[in-house]
């Protein structure tokens, strides 16, 4: 890149990118209970477009609640955020809810989310339930462009 842009985000503490640095995410530290409706944003490198603004949510991927609030595919062609049983999958650029094929949306887990991750290398998400009652703990590995498991 060749020319510097500004990414005005006030206060931001934490900053990551994409993969292939396409896209960046910056995060002001102001948890859900602020009501910060900005607190984090994601944004276009090259042209210095934002993205997406949204509050920070109350899980993240390590199960910390802290940033990042999300994860990036290898690719950076999406993102995936949780709450506390399910973990969704947004395409890039568009930020648009992205519908996993053979499911209804979004991946669920009745045992809840502990901890997810993207694969290094392809579209995989592994997805730690932990133990709820008589349901045993499980890893879940799901391919994000066929949804198959």
């Amino acid at each position: 890149m060749s020319q510097k842009r500004k990414l005005l985000h006030p206060e931001v503490n934490a900053f990551c990118f994409s993969p292939d640095e396409r896209y960046l995410v910056t995060w002001n530290g102001n948890l859900k209970e602020s009501g910060d409706s900005k607190a984090y944003k994601v944004w276009e490198v090259l042209t210095g477009k934002s993205l997406m603004e949204k509050p920070s949510p109350m899980c993240s991927p390590d199960g910390s609640g802290l940033f990042p609030h999300f994860t990036f595919s290898p690719d950076s062609r999406f993102f995936a955020r949780c709450t506390e049983r399910e973990v969704a999958v947004h395409s890039l650029p568009s930020c648009a809810p992205y519908k996993i094929p053979e499911t209804s949306g979004n991946l669920r887990f009745e045992n809840g989310v502990e901890h997810f991750q993207f694969s290094p290398k392809e579209n995989v998400i592994a997805v730690w339930s932990p133990q709820l009652g008589d349901m045993p703990s499980c890893l879940h590995v799901v391919n994000v462009e066929t949804g198959k498991k």
